[in-house]
């Protein structure tokens, strides 16, 4: 590969790259090259895009954007794609699924908000909730919330309308509002008029 394609290369990466929210790393050492097309085609279905370019490349193209370290270098041992959806969980679930329908492929690592995660963490970003779910989640405790306190005011209303109807009844039948004092013995609260 000459040095301009090369500079072309991973300055195409940097561009795709400095737009990433997160991504998936894989390998797919198990898979011949027809294989590896009708995984990346069935991805791209999905929404999700494959990349497959040299490992130092790669850690070139992530250096330019501040991402480098020891779990980068291990990440990017042997054949390494760069996984790519909407969100990082959404393409996690999708490969996890790919995984266990028998696709020869092993999830190596993530970058997640510019951090690399190793394998294990990397497996645990599909058990994270997207963003609809946990959007779901904090509508679901707000009117949860909400609906807790129209029961509160619900109670006090009925209470407060409970009590004034007694009041109206007391009144009407000339009752003392509180036991042991009298309407027509001129006391108000106690003071004389």
């Amino acid at each position: 590969m000459s040095k301009e394609l090369k500079q072309l290369i991973r300055q195409e990466l940097v561009d795709q790259l400095s737009e990433l929210e997160g991504g998936m790393f894989i390998s797919f050492s198990g898979m011949n090259g027809s294989s590896l097309y009708g995984l990346r085609s069935s991805l791209h279905e999905q929404g999700i895009s494959v990349t497959v370019v040299p490992n130092r490349i790669t850690r070139w193209a992530l250096g330019e954007l501040g991402i480098e370290g020891e779990a980068l270098d291990e990440v990017l041992r042997g054949e390494t794609a760069l996984v790519r959806g909407e969100t990082p969980v959404e393409t996690a679930r999708i490969l996890r699924g790919k995984i266990r329908q028998g696709t020869p492929i092993t999830i190596k690592g993530a970058i997640l908000e510019r951090q690399v995660l190793g394998p294990s963490d990397a497996q645990r970003v599909a058990d994270l909730p997207t963003r609809e779910e946990v959007l779901a989640q904090m509508a679901a405790c707000f009117q949860g919330g909400a609906q807790r306190i129209a029961t509160c005011f619900q109670q006090t209303y009925r209470q407060l309308a409970g009590l004034y109807q007694t009041v109206v009844e007391r009144l009407e039948e000339g009752q003392p509002l509180v036991a042991g004092a009298s309407i027509e013995g001129g006391t108000n609260g106690g003071e004389s008029a």
